[in-house]
């Protein structure tokens, strides 16, 4: 096994190897870090947005459970519906009247 390796064994392999141990040391190790960071951020900045959305889609629940219509809201909703459409009808008969036939 030792003969192989000093059967191949050259300077230029020799350097590209010492160089790429001292450089992508120094290189690599920061963008693998500054990778792995960028990760955890993405990752805790969905956690926020999910909480985030969460509490206000609880917060528009709440205020429509208490908006939502009693009984006496509704019956003069519905009589001033009824109103509006005894309305419409009189207008739409008024143009009726003033279009020849």
């Amino acid at each position: 096994m030792l003969d192989l390796i000093l059967k191949r064994f050259n300077w230029k392999s020799f350097a590209f190897g010492a160089t790429v141990a001292v450089v992508g040391g120094s290189v690599a190790r920061p963008l693998l870090v500054q990778a792995v960071k960028a990760g955890m951020d993405l990752s805790s900045m969905a956690v926020d947005t999910w909480k985030q959305a969460s509490t206000e889609v609880a917060k528009i629940r709440a205020e429509a459970a208490q908006v939502s219509p009693s009984a006496a809201t509704t019956d003069a909703l519905l009589e001033e519906l009824r109103r509006l459409r005894e309305e419409v009808a009189a207008v739409r008969s008024k143009v009726e009247e003033r279009q020849p036939a």
